[in-house]
């Protein structure tokens, strides 16, 4: 089982400022992202959603979710901005089958361009046991 956040705006849906959210302008679902979600729940993946959005906006978005039938199981709200890292340890040779298995990954998706094209998308380097703690993107 793995754990995916995901962003909202500029995602799952088209990017929108805080002044159109709170100006009811429509929601767009971008390209792929229902299916995208909608395959992680079948694999019995959590999904955890991630936003900028202030939290006083939970209740429609949580709407907008619904109405779109977006899967997950959390939603983290009033989240920076800017850039987001994730830190995570790498389970050590042995606990997990024969090598090092690399717990965090990163996709960084271009605005509004949805998660179609990264359905099929595996991790490059979930097991490595000849890797020692270097980066696992080159």
């Amino acid at each position: 089982m793995k754990t995916w956040f995901v962003d909202i705006d500029g995602t799952i849906v088209e990017h929108r400022s805080n002044e159109e959210i709170s100006g009811g302008s429509s929601e767009v679902l971008l390209y792929g992202s229902k299916d995208f979600l909608d395959d992680k729940r079948i694999e019995g993946d959590q999904i955890i959603l991630t936003t900028a959005r202030p939290s006083l906006y939970r209740e429609q978005t949580e709407e907008m979710l619904k109405t779109f039938a977006i899967p997950y199981d959390m939603i983290i709200f009033d989240v920076s901005p800017y850039e987001r890292i994730l830190i995570n340890d790498i389970k050590p040779k042995g606990v997990i089958g024969n090598g090092e298995l690399y717990t965090a990954h990163a996709i960084n998706v271009k605005r509004n361009e949805g998660l179609g094209d990264y359905r099929r998308w595996k991790p490059r380097f979930t097991w490595s046991y000849k890797r020692k703690y270097t980066s696992n993107t080159d």
